[in-house]
């Protein structure tokens, strides 16, 4: 679940200038969600059924937030580039989400540990 989602930062590959820009990005986010629903679906089966959350429904919630996130800034850029250097905004909100994914991630090291 932590690969699909770090795969989702290779959105920020794509040029913001790009005329396709949001077809191109939503695409490849969309599909990586989906991917994480369908992974989610089959560990469901797998595991233990609890009434709590446990750390790694924590993660996998986390895990989906952080591709929503990762969509609506695609979405926003697409629409209000135009208003100020759009590539220079994107390059700011990927190394946003590089930074706090990788919190994230230490976050659920520790907890696990």
């Amino acid at each position: 679940m932590g690969m699909i989602s770090t795969l989702s930062l290779g959105v920020f590959g794509v040029p913001a200038s790009d005329g396709d820009c949001l077809a191109t990005r939503s695409s490849i986010v969309l599909t990586l969600l989906l991917t994480a629903i369908a992974f989610k679906f089959v560990f469901a089966d797998a595991l233990p059924k609890v009434s709590y959350q446990t750390v790694l429904d924590g993660y996998m919630n986390t895990c989906f937030f952080f591709l929503a996130a990762v969509f609506v800034e695609n979405a926003l850029i697409s629409r209000f580039g135009d208003i100020g250097d759009a590539e220079t905004i994107d390059n700011w909100f990927a190394l946003t989400y590089i930074a706090l994914w990788l919190v994230a991630n230490a976050v659920f090291v520790a907890v696990v540990h």
